[in-house]
């Protein structure tokens, strides 16, 4: 009886084990396929928590910001020296529920000044996720936009 209740126990555990494994398996597969779909979207996407430390970030992101390893669980203020407070100082504006994008001019001693699109979202108990895009690359497409009507107006009286 001892034999076959612990040959039995041992298979349980065997079986709790591998399903432990299969769901962690899922679990990755499902944050690989998550972050790269956060990497295809083009636009700048950044998470940070309650107190504006930087927690994630999208390969667009890393690029408008210049964000690098270094940089996670610091706070926005912190990072490439200052570079960043516009963002932290617009986050109480983008959240407020009357705005959509506000604009942000980000300076750097090296650049020139970049005017950035910003929205965010807040995400309850985790913080923020800050969405921003080139100010100029939203003007362009709604240059276009307007393009596009105009001779589809065009078309209809012709």
């Amino acid at each position: 009886f001892v034999a076959v209740t612990a040959a039995l126990l041992y298979t349980l555990v065997r079986r709790a084990i591998a399903e432990r494994d299969r769901l962690a398996a899922l679990a990755e597969e499902g944050e690989r396929t998550v972050q790269a779909v956060i990497d295809a979207v083009p636009l700048a996407i950044v998470a940070i928590d309650p107190e504006q430390r930087v927690t994630a970030w999208n390969t667009d992101a890393a690029a408008m910001f210049a964000l690098r390893e270094e940089h996670r669980g610091r706070k926005l203020r912190s990072i490439r020296g200052g570079r960043l407070t516009p963002v932290a100082d617009a986050i109480p504006s983008v959240l407020a529920p009357s705005h959509g994008a506000i604009e942000v001019v980000l300076t750097d001693t090296a650049d020139q000044p970049q005017v950035i699109l910003l929205r965010g979202s807040t995400v309850p108990d985790a913080g923020v996720i800050l969405v921003a895009e080139p100010a100029q690359r939203r003007r362009g497409l709604e240059e276009r936009m307007k393009q596009i009507q105009k001779v589809e107006t065009v078309g209809r009286v012709a």
